[in-house]
């Protein structure tokens, strides 16, 4: 296919595809006549999904969409945005109704993955945001090169994995592409410059068509291999969701739909992990999307779906779509459409009354009450209207028959369908309430306790539900295999134990399934006909278990994460956790089970210092330990690795009991820089000619590298964060009157350095000419993030903004201090009105805790990891007494010392600027990093590196820090190792501050220079 034919195909999407773009969020099952065995696929992955979420009460929904030229095309009647509010409100309401902190997250992808929203917790403000983000989809982000499903699949990857370090959350992500996979030349510079000249997937450049077919091959190849990039993603637990909008170009989504499911299940073999489950949707209208999307109003209920007849003229009996509800119901959602035009519908009421919902203007709601039931509706397009009932216990003319109708005034389409979904919520859940407490051990025979909550966990008697009620019960093993504990269940029978056999269940992960099924009580009509209860359709939890070593055996965790790495693997460190009473220890010599990972990470070894019976960690009764792991990798490829290890766990004293236990290791690696291959590209570039431009390119980024000098007021907050509350002096936080007042220094030029509290604002250019340069904060003795990179940067660790800092905050904590207390930055602009300052602070309260614990979880996770050699190309090495790293320090492979650009006698003489900017209080406590910090530019989480031959980062001991987390002059800290020997001072080629000679032209290090 040329490349004219695919972008003909990318522009082939009618004006329904900006609906599309929101439909993400929802579009997770099979379009409408889909099979029986697709919609079976869809059920399965909804239901995993949404099972997890109501468990877990956590959950991630990464949506992804391509930006091709086909974004351009308008919609004129603006549906997406009412369609857009509708979507996003049913998923919304399912996080308040069942209190699951669901998050959002927003990327688009083409030639590249980018991020258009961070992750954002799904309320209203969220949901309001996520629309806006949403809607510029249909507008100026239609600007993509090409379809590339390995880039875009990498990058979802990388922003899921970095969002649940602990690997607690539930996670889907919802990709929608109106294209086939398509990458395509570069034939231009222009081209070139814009979109790269090359793919991380394959060698040289793409300058052709028969490279771009080649490189096309690859990328599938890469994403469909056994253990490749479709199967790193599913063996993370994420859910994968495709959707494929229909144009009239009928695009081949057979390699998407394979994707999607996984196996041998989408007409291609792509991968060998097929759980959690997939789906795949191709969808061609708004009607039927608005239907599969209305699916996600509850992810963890599958819908009631009743299909009738269109009434000619008027309201008719025959045509009604009934439902039963009683005083255990509080709410009901319908979603009805019919195939007629100038449709009218209709709620019947138990008491005759028909009720008409109007149909102003699409989009717009309406609302209404009838006795004691409030009635919400908005029609979502000409065919199809969202109706919401509140009512409940004692309200007036709640219990009883209700109908929809839906009627053809002008009585010209007799033959015409219509159809409901019914979602009918009773805020009733199956539940298994010891399930934190117990501890499930193989060979033993467990009574499980079942029972039903409400959606904050209170218990529910199943005796008090009006209609009838039944619940089944099973359990999912690490082998796969589904062993039935009961089923049909009635109210009475609910609540009584159940047997759990686990005498021939090997150790490790799995799932107790519940399903509760529920029919509402019968009722009569207001002419005393009996008329059945509605039974509703089942409910799904799944509750993860954890099968440990039978009694008087240790129990261990049953995952470990080695953290992120740009270049292999070189001893990283994690540790797990271990509960005695017994011995356990990692077998010298193991081959760990690969269930998925990067194709050329090379010899992979997992190792621990107690590797043998001999030489086993002991732990007592009722204590906590934790084994010390290592991972080593021979070479590095981008992607996730995650596998299975066997830890060897014994009774104390008993090693010839010895059991294996399977833990999964995981872990995250990238391609580093070729430092040498860049700088000679570099050196080559500025001979030859085309250099002048790139310089050209550099020097404008240089200049621009500022913080705007607007006003800037910055105020810093001690903190405490405690159960999800951001706490200031004890309650939960916000702004007093008196607050942010302090105005922070800058030139009305910008400035490249900027004093803000006890931290530093640095202007930062970065390694390469294009895009923008960012701020790094520097917070001596703290890690940081922020409210727009919520992960420490670089190898420091420390808290990253754009250029335009204001309106962000800044989180700032001592990793060696309590683990709750931290210290809030706020960057307000001077002329920021108060609904400005209130956004801040509810976005603050909302994310923060969550990036604090992901902040101490990434630092700790790697801590005292080894460090590969050999300095940052944009952020140099380790300052010493000069004034910081050179930004094209390539290391020792290039002569003068990495400098490519430094002479012999090339010398440096800028001069250091003293901020005067007046110092605020600094209350926070201070964290000395064990070795010198070193800057990654790259933005990778690499780490410090300890001194040959002694311990970790963070140590525990008596130590006090004193200022600057330094100890008394003389005196080691107890518990930490001594500090590495600092470099000796430069010389004269490295820049120092004793230099005289010219300025180099290209030290845009990590100092910034004024």
């Amino acid at each position: 296919m040329d490349r004219n034919t695919r972008t003909g195909v990318r522009n082939t999407v009618r004006r329904w595809f900006a609906l599309f773009l929101m439909a993400g969020l929802f579009g997770t099952v099979a379009a409408a006549g889909a099979s029986s065995s697709t919609a079976r696929a869809a059920d399965g992955a909804v239901d995993v999904y949404g099972g997890c979420m109501v468990n877990n009460k956590a959950g991630d929904l990464l949506i992804m969409i391509d930006e091709s030229e086909s974004l351009k095309e308008n919609d004129p009647r603006n549906e997406r945005v009412s369609a857009a509010k509708y979507l996003l409100e049913r998923l919304t309401g399912f996080a308040s109704r069942t209190k699951v902190d669901l998050q959002v997250s927003v990327a688009g992808f083409s030639h590249n993955y980018s991020e258009a929203q961070p992750w954002t917790k799904l309320d209203n403000a969220g949901r309001d945001r996520t629309n806006a983000t949403i809607d510029s989809f249909a507008g100026d982000r239609g600007h993509g090169f090409e379809t590339d499903y390995w880039v875009g699949l990498e990058g979802a990857r990388k922003a899921l994995a970095a969002h649940n370090p602990k690997g607690d959350r539930c996670q889907a992500l919802v990709w929608i592409t109106d294209g086939e996979l398509d990458v395509d030349f570069r034939d231009s510079g222009e081209e070139r410059d814009k979109y790269g000249e090359n793919k991380p997937y394959v060698d040289g450049r793409i300058d052709n068509e028969d490279k771009a077919r080649k490189a096309e091959v690859e990328a599938e190849r890469q994403i469909c291999r056994d253990g490749g990039l479709a199967d790193q993603l599913r063996s993370s637990k994420i859910t994968l969701f495709g959707v494929g909008l229909r144009g009239t170009g009928q695009p081949d989504y057979t390699l998407l739909k394979s994707i999607a499911l996984g196996g041998d299940a989408g007409g291609k073999h792509c991968g060998k992990v097929t759980k959690p489950p997939g789906n795949f949707t191709e969808a061609a209208n708004i009607d039927d999307l608005l239907f599969e999307f209305d699916k996600f109003d509850d992810p963890s209920k599958q819908r009631k779906t009743t299909e009738s007849g269109v009434c000619q003229g008027q309201p008719c009996p025959e045509s009604r779509h009934t439902f039963v509800l009683d005083d255990s119901i509080q709410s009901v959602h319908v979603l009805g459409n019919a195939q007629a035009d100038q449709l009218e519908a209709y709620l019947v009421t138990p008491g005759e009354k028909e009720v008409k919902l109007e149909k102003k203007q699409v989009g717009q709601s309406s609302e209404t009450t009838s006795g004691g039931t409030t009635i919400n509706w908005t029609w979502q397009s000409e065919r199809t209207v969202v109706a919401d009932l509140t009512g409940g216990a004692g309200a007036e003319g709640w219990s009883g028959p209700w109908s929809v109708v839906f009627v053809d005034p002008t009585a010209s389409s007799p033959d015409a369908k219509s159809r409901t979904a019914i979602s009918i919520s009773g805020d009733v859940y199956p539940a298994w309430p010891a399930a934190k407490e117990t501890t499930l051990r193989s060979g033993d025979v467990h009574d499980l306790q079942l029972g039903l909550v409400n959606a904050d966990g209170e218990t529910v008697d199943p005796a008090k539900l009006l209609g009838q009620a039944g619940m089944n019960v099973s359990f999912e093993g690490a082998d796969g295999q589904t062993t039935e504990i009961a089923k049909g269940l009635g109210r009475e029978q609910i609540t009584q134990p159940q047997k759990l056999d686990l005498t021939n269940v090997q150790p490790g992960p799995g799932n107790l399934v519940l399903t509760l099924s529920i029919t509402t009580a019968d009722a009569k009509t207001a002419k005393g006909a009996v008329v059945k209860g509605t039974k509703l359709e089942p409910q799904t939890v799944r509750v993860p278990v954890n099968v440990e070593a039978p009694a008087g055996f240790p129990t261990v965790a049953g995952q470990v994460n080695f953290g992120s790495h740009e270049g292999p693997a070189e001893g990283a460190q994690a540790e797990l956790a271990v509960t005695g009473p017994g011995c356990v220890w990692l077998e010298a010599g193991g081959s760990p089970e690969i269930i998925a990972g990067p194709e050329k990470l090379g010899d992979i070894t997992f190792a621990s210092t107690h590797d043998s019976a001999e030489n086993c960690l002991v732990v007592e009764e009722g204590q906590t330990a934790s084994l010390p792991l290592t991972l080593t990798t021979t070479e590095v490829d981008n992607g996730t690795l995650n596998a299975q290890i066997k830890v060897k766990v014994a009774p104390k004293d008993q090693p010839d009991k010895a059991q294996d236990a399977p833990v999964t290791a995981t872990a995250d690696f990238s391609k580093p820089l070729n430092k040498l291959n860049f700088a000679l590209a570099l050196i080559v570039a500025l001979i030859l000619g085309p250099g002048i431009p790139i310089g050209l390119l550099y020097l404008m980024k240089y200049l621009t590298a500022k913080i705007p000098g607007r006003p800037l007021l910055a105020q810093e907050f001690g903190v405490e964060i405690q159960a999800g509350q951001v706490l200031r002096d004890g309650k939960p936080f916000e702004l007093q009157p008196r607050d942010l007042t302090t105005m922070v220094p800058l030139d009305n030029g910008g400035s490249r350095t900027a004093r803000a509290g006890s931290t530093t604002l640095n202007a930062k250019m970065g390694g390469s000419p294009f895009g923008t340069g960012h701020v790094v904060v520097d917070a001596p003795g703290r890690i940081g993030a922020s409210s727009e990179h919520t992960r420490p940067f670089g190898k420091t660790h420390a808290a990253k903004l754009p250029l335009n800092v204001h309106n962000h905050w800044v989180l700032l904590h001592n990793p060696a201090g309590p683990a709750e207390q931290a210290t809030v930055l706020l960057l307000v602009g001077g002329d920021a009105p108060a609904t400005t300052r209130e956004r801040l602070v509810d976005d603050l309260s909302s994310r923060a805790p969550e990036v604090l614990e992901g902040m101490r979880h990434q630092v700790g996770a790697v801590a005292g990891q080894q460090a590969a050699g050999g300095a940052d190309p944009f952020g140099g090495g380790a300052p010493g007494p000069d004034n910081g790293p050179q930004p094209f320090d390539f290391g020792p492979d290039l002569p003068n010392g990495g400098q490519p650009f430094a002479g012999p006698q090339m010398q440096s003489s800028a001069p250091q600027m003293q901020s005067s900017a007046p110092q605020m209080q600094q209350s926070a406590p201070h964290w000395q990093p064990s070795a010198a910090p070193h800057d990654d530019e790259a933005g990778q989480s690499t780490h410090l590196a300890p001194a040959p031959g002694q311990q970790g980062m963070f140590q525990p001991g008596s130590y006090e820090p004193g200022q600057q987390g330094q100890a008394p002059q003389g005196q080691q800290p107890q518990g930490q190792r001594p500090q590495a020997p600092q470099p000796p001072p430069p010389g004269p080629a490295q820049g120092g501050p004793g230099n005289t000679g010219p300025a180099n032209p290209f030290d845009f290090g990590d100092t910034p220079r004024h």
